[in-house]
C-alpha cells in the first residue's frame, strides 16, 4: 500500500451530539505536548486553550507537559531534537482554501500502524466557529487541541458517539459548559491508556 494511502487526515465538523458515560481511572501517563502558533494567537487566548486541552486530558488521567516551540528551532532548544515516545505536536495555523470551513483541526494517522504526532489546528475556523456560536474563541480552542490529540493518543481515526471524541459539535454545545459534552469517554480513555502502553513496550525493545 502506498504511503500516502495509509495515512489519514481526521478532520473535526461542527454537528450534532450523544452524551458520553463516566470515565474509569487510569495511572497517570506523562504527554509532552510541542506547540507552534504560525497566526499569533493573543497570549491570554493561547494560555486559555491550553489550560482547557489540559484539563481535558487530565481527566483522561494524562500528566501534560507544554514545550513551547518555534520555527526554525536554535541547534540548543528541546524543540530541535526527535520525537519522543509520548511527545506529540500541535501546530496552530490559518487553514489553507481547500479545507472545509467547518473543519477545525486535523491529526495525521498512519491508520496502519496507529503511529501519528502531528495535529493541526485551523486557528481562523476556530474563531469564526466560536463568533457565529456565540461561545469563547480560547475555550474552543483548547478543546479543538483537546480532541486532536486525543486522536494521535488512541492511534486512529474513529469518532465516538458521544463526549470529546464525537465527530459533530452543535452551536448550543460550542456555547455550552456540559461536562459529558467535553471529556472522553471510558472507551477512549482506555484505548489512550493501551496505546501509550504499547508506545513505551516498543521504546523499552528498540533499546535492549
Amino acid at each position: 500500500m502506498r504511503r500516502r494511502e495509509r495515512l489519514i487526515v481526521l478532520g473535526l465538523m461542527a454537528g450534532c451530539l450523544v452524551p458520553a458515560a463516566a470515565r474509569k481511572g487510569w495511572a497517570a501517563d506523562l504527554v509532552i505536548v510541542r506547540t507552534y502558533d504560525a497566526v499569533g494567537v493573543p497570549p491570554s487566548a493561547l494560555a486559555e486553550a491550553r489550560g482547557v486541552a489540559a484539563a481535558i486530558l487530565t481527566g483522561a488521567d494524562l500528566r501534560i507537559s507544554w514545550l513551547v516551540c518555534s520555527a526554525p528551532a536554535g541547534a540548543e532548544s528541546p524543540c530541535s531534537v526527535p520525537l519522543k515516545p509520548h511527545e506529540v505536536v500541535v501546530r496552530i495555523v490559518a487553514a489553507p482554501p481547500q479545507v472545509s470551513a467547518s473543519a477545525l483541526g486535523s491529526a495525521l494517522v498512519d491508520i496502519s500502524t496507529g503511529a501519528g504526532a502531528l495535529a493541526t489546528i485551523y486557528e481562523d475556523h476556530v474563531e469564526a466557529t466560536a463568533a457565529h456560536a456565540g461561545g469563547d474563541a480560547g475555550s474552543l480552542l483548547g478543546r479543538t487541541m483537546a480532541h486532536e490529540i486525543g486522536h494521535l493518543l488512541i492511534g486512529n481515526g474513529g469518532h465516538a458517539g458521544g463526549g470529546l471524541m464525537r465527530g459533530r459539535w452543535s452551536d448550543r454545545e460550542v456555547r455550552g459548559h456540559a461536562v459529558q459534552d467535553w471529556t472522553f469517554s471510558p472507551a477512549d480513555v482506555a484505548l489512550i491508556h493501551q496505546h501509550l502502553l504499547g508506545m513505551s513496550d516498543e521504546d523499552a525493545g528498540a533499546e535492549d
